[in-house]
């Protein structure tokens, strides 16, 4: 999806731009003990590394070490405290966030934007399950009713016909005795 969304119609591979998808993760998510790694693409039959452009990055926020940059900026992702940060451009945006009445109320409002997005996509799961089960619910009963009256028409015939008993009619169609006699009655 980056790629297609770094080329124009007719740009060709080539024309593809380094890209960098960066994970900053709260622990090591490789497992190597490194606030930072860096993956890149290998053919593995060669060895040789595979130049397209496209790089992935680790970034461990539990293990970066604040004397680099890399560390105050991991500091500064999980500071919650303007004053403690930094660098000075996430200092003054999350102070704004905090501690200004315009930076707070628009805050509330991207919250509560979210808040309705999942509250939207809860409600849309819960009618969607609704819906499946009322809709199970009703086939169901269509079966047993069409089988029902499958057996009626069954029972029917062999009601007609006067050749079998009752009792065996309602054991063939899986109707009571009582069921078959009521359907004798109606043709009469």
């Amino acid at each position: 999806m980056i790629d297609s969304r770094a080329l124009g119609k007719r740009d060709g591979y080539e024309s593809l731009p380094e890209s960098y998808v960066i994970f900053i993760t709260r622990g090591d998510a490789i497992g190597e003990g490194n606030a930072l790694s860096t993956i890149e693409r290998t053919v593995l039959e060669s060895g040789k590394r595979f130049r397209d452009g496209s790089h992935i990055v680790y970034v461990s926020s539990s293990l970066a070490d604040e004397g680099t940059d890399l560390g105050r900026l991991m500091h500064d992702l999980r500071c919650s405290d303007p004053d403690k940060m930094h660098y000075n451009e996430l200092r003054e945006r999350v102070a704004y966030y905090k501690k200004e009445m315009e930076g707070i109320e628009d805050m509330s409002g991207k919250f509560e934007e979210i808040m309705q997005r999942v509250v939207d996509r809860e409600v849309k799961k819960e009618v969607q399950k609704a819906r499946t089960e009322i809709l199970m619910e009703g086939r169901a009963e269509g079966e047993a009713n069409g089988l029902q009256r499958g057996r009626q028409e069954i029972a029917r015939s062999m009601v007609r016909d006067g050749l079998i008993p009752l009792p065996k009619i309602a054991e063939y169609s899986g109707l009571t005795i009582s069921e078959v006699e009521n359907l004798r009655n109606s043709l009469r």
